[in-house]
Parts: structure tokens; sequence; C-alpha cells
């Protein structure tokens, strides 16, 4: 009768013991990868963060401009066309340059970037307008003056350059054609500036 309760003790105290060294075991299996894959993502973004930082703006698209603007104004007008245009005033300008599109990296924050399990997703900032290089010294004017009229003097010369700048500038801002390269052509720059960044994982861009 003792032996019996004795092997029923030896019994409960194993089951026990086996139950609490199994719960140990699922509890180690399941769930410490899990905290490790939260620390990794982290690491991933601070890392990502760093090497697109270091780079700022980037350009991904340079072109050159080559335009031409012309206006008339007129002092008076009699219905005499030989007449009047002894009071016209008239300009054409050339304005020859170059222009960077890209972008600000620097934009780029932690919220743009998301890791799931061996893909990095990069939320980019829209394409801008980041330098436009049109030097004054090399714009070409030819103005055209009636009689009763002056010679463009150098400060309106230099009304005439900014207005054209200004409409220069416009445009290119609204060229959503050049601005679809930039961007493809910033995926590719950024894909090899990433690489390295944990092997294994693909990178994806998001606009």
């Amino acid at each position: 009768m003792k032996f019996k309760i004795i092997k029923r003790i030896i019994n409960g105290v194993l089951v026990v013991l086996v139950i609490f060294f199994g719960s140990q075991y699922i509890n180690s299996k399941f769930h410490k990868p899990e905290v490790r894959q939260v620390y990794q993502k982290e690491i991933d973004k601070k890392l990502v963060i760093s090497k697109l930082h270091n780079k700022s703006n980037l350009v991904t698209l340079k072109g050159d401009i080559h335009k031409k603007y012309g206006k008339q104004d007129s002092w008076f007008r009699t219905g005499l066309k030989w007449f009047d245009q002894m009071g016209d005033r008239e300009y054409i300008i050339n304005l020859n340059g170059t222009y960077e599109m890209g972008i600000d990296l620097n934009e780029i924050n932690e919220d743009d970037i998301s890791v799931f399990k061996n893909e990095i997703s990069i939320n980019l900032p829209n394409v801008k307008l980041l330098n436009v290089n049109l030097p004054y010294e090399q714009m070409k004017i030819k103005d055209d003056e009636g009689v009763f009229r002056n010679e463009y003097s150098s400060s309106e010369k230099k009304k005439i350059y900014s207005a054209a700048k200004k409409e220069i500038v416009k445009e290119l801002e609204s060229d959503v054609v050049s601005k679809e390269k930039a961007l493809d052509n910033a995926e590719e720059v950024l894909s090899s500036l990433l690489v390295g960044v944990d092997k294994g994982y693909k990178v994806k861009f998001v606009n």
C-alpha cells in the first residue's frame, strides 16, 4: 500500500516537472525570436535613415534650358502703321542654362520606412526642382526701338530677365514627364545606395 502511494507521488511530481519544463521550452521556442525580430527592424530603420541622410539633396535628372522670349510695347496708336512704329519698342531674348531635379532625402524619416519579413518599403518624397542655373551674363537680347523711344535700360533688362526666369521655373515645376523620369532614376540610384543595408532584404519604393 505504501509503495503505491509513493509511486503516485513520484508520478505526480514527474507530471508537474514535464508541464513546467514543457511550458518553458514552448515559451523560448515561440516568443524569443519575435522579440529579436522587432529589435532587428529598429536597427534596419536607423541604418537606412543614416545612409539616406548622408546624400541630402539627391539629383536624379539634369537638363539643358534653351528658351526664347519676346515682347512688344507701344507708346501710342494712331492707325498709321509707319507712324505708330516710331513709338514701338520690342525685344527678343535668348536664355541658356541648366536645371536639376531630384528629391530631398532629409524629408524621409522613420515613419516613411516599414520592414516586413525580408522587405524594406520606403515612402519617397515628391520630386522637386532643386536648382535652375540661368546666368544673366549669358542672356542674349535683341531690341528694336522706334525713333520716339529710348533703348532698354540696364534695370529694364534685369526685369525682363527675372520675368523670363520665373516663367521657366514655372514650366519646369509643372513638367510631369521630367518629374516621372527623375523619380525612376531616383529609385535606381537609391537601390544601389542601399546595397548592404541587410543581406536578403528587398527594397521597395513608394511615392
